[in-house]
């Protein structure tokens, strides 16, 4: 290694970009809060997060370090090094922002800035850059039962800003769709798009020919669209007039989900397919549709999720984005594929926070920091159902396998077990007070590993995580 050097300061700062030059000096980019230090240069931020941009000399000492920004949350996604030593970096702003003596001002939200800096690190010129937007689908006119692509293809938009995306018309419902999303959102790839799919329903109610309305927003609410509404003729495919007392299925729970189905499930009794997951809705950045798909890492390396209306979602461990996986067929990971009625069937069965359902659900998570097998997990809410088994008699028998042993180590301290047991069950890592207390009970014999694992799945704050995962509350 021929050196490594730090920038900084005590809030939370990111390096995103970085070009190198002939000479071997290189370029930095990325976002600072408070006060970082770039070498003997400290910056300050006008408020929230602002831009950093930092030249390093070939040996890695700092030449020079300039910040840019304003009082709201600003960021840097890319960086190029010029032949003449100059570099232009480009990035996002929210309301105004100052590139030295120039100020840009945001037209409403988030907008693109594009800025060039002098070799010697001066600001040279920055412009705001006008975003556009454009949605297209892939027809105009579309039968019952055949699958409708949307793409929106922008300019001058962030990679990585989020876009909102509404299906909305007279008589459209979410039952006229697979997966049933009227609402969902995606971020714009490096392209410069964003596209999501839904498939069809074929029902056999004659309804007419039906014109389904797309929009495009740029915040949550929905309250700033941007770029045109694109409308598409559905072409209804019935033979005839339905009878509402035979083609109405009121039983039937047996749902194909991400595939063709013409079943009615507007009376499905299912609690998780009833609720509608807001917060995690309003979270998901891509969509995924197809027969399969594949991801890095093992299938325990994920979160899923239960939408609500038969839809589902993951979102890695170690990541930050959601996506929805109703539309995919079968999910594919280092450990294992998984189909997705198998998502399904396990959600399922959760029919409440407080039952007999909702505590093994959480108790077999907690121990395996996965999402239950559909099996097993029956098996367990039958066991205990039934009084064969109490909950921490199953805790027991979780803590004494050989998978829970994988996740929590063989032969760790009880300072180590605990520490696993809040990254596992809560997604974080211990506080001091609560670290001290649980291990402070396994030393002195109050509890057992096998009590805190209850104790843990069981937590006020595990079971908002339960409402996450599930919808249920």
């Amino acid at each position: 290694m021929a050196w490594a050097k730090k920038a900084g300061g005590s809030g939370g700062d990111y390096g995103r970009s970085i070009s190198a030059l002939k000479d071997g000096s290189s370029f930095i980019t990325g976002e600072f809060q408070g006060t970082a230090s770039f070498g003997t240069t400290t910056l300050t931020s006008a408020g929230g997060y602002d831009v950093f941009i930092a030249k390093l000399k070939a040996d890695g000492a700092y030449a020079w370090a300039k910040k840019a920004g304003g009082s709201s949350y600003d960021t840097a996604n890319g960086i190029s090094a010029l032949k003449d030593g100059s570099s232009l970096i480009t990035g996002e702003f929210q309301g105004t922002a100052n590139f030295g003596t120039t100020t840009l001002t945001s037209a409403g939200g988030y907008d693109a800035f594009v800025a060039k800096l002098k070799a010697d690190g001066s600001w040279a010129s920055t412009q705001a850059a006008v975003p556009t937007y454009k949605l297209s689908t892939s027809a105009s006119s579309l039968n019952e039962g055949k699958t409708l692509k949307t793409t929106a293809t922008t300019s001058g938009v962030a990679k990585g800003k989020k876009l909102y995306w509404t299906l909305s018309g007279i008589g459209i419902n979410a039952d006229d769709f697979s997966p049933g999303a009227l609402q969902g959102s995606s971020k714009v790839n490096n392209t410069g798009e964003i596209s999501f799919s839904h498939h069809l329903s074929e029902d056999k109610a004659t309804e007419g020919a039906e014109t389904l309305n797309i929009q495009l927003f740029k915040d949550q609410k929905r309250s700033q669209q941007v770029g045109s509404t694109v409308s598409v003729t559905i072409n209804d495919t019935s033979k005839g007039a339905a009878n509402p007392a035979t083609n109405n299925v009121t039983n039937n729970t047996n749902i194909s989900v991400g595939k063709t189905t013409a079943t009615n499930v507007n009376s499905n009794n299912r609690p998780t397919y009833n609720v509608t997951n807001t917060n995690i809705i309003n979270e998901i950045d891509n969509t995924f549709t197809g027969a399969k798909k594949a991801f890095v890492n093992n299938s325990f390396d994920y979160k899923f999720y239960n939408l609500g209306k038969g839809r589902f979602a993951v979102k890695s461990k170690n990541g930050k984005d959601i996506d929805e996986i109703t539309g995919v067929d079968n999910l594919s990971f280092d450990n294992k594929s998984v189909d997705i009625t198998e998502v399904q069937e396990t959600f399922d069965q959760v029919t409440g926070i407080n039952d007999v359902s909702g505590v093994v659900f959480r108790l077999y998570n907690a121990a395996f920091a996965r999402l239950p097998d559909s099996a097993g997990l029956k098996n367990w809410i039958n066991a205990n159902s039934s009084g064969k088994k109490s909950y921490k008699e199953t805790a027991e028998a979780f803590a004494d396998s050989q998978e829970f042993e994988n996740r929590y180590g063989a032969n760790v301290s009880n300072t180590e077990f605990v520490t696993t047991l809040y990254n596992n069950v809560l997604d974080r890592d211990p506080d001091a007070n609560g670290l001290a207390r649980y291990v402070g009970e396994l030393n002195d014999g109050t509890n057992e590993r096998k009590d805190l694992l209850y104790i843990f799945s069981e937590s006020p704050e595990n079971r908002v995580l339960f409402t996450d995962t599930t919808g249920l509350s």
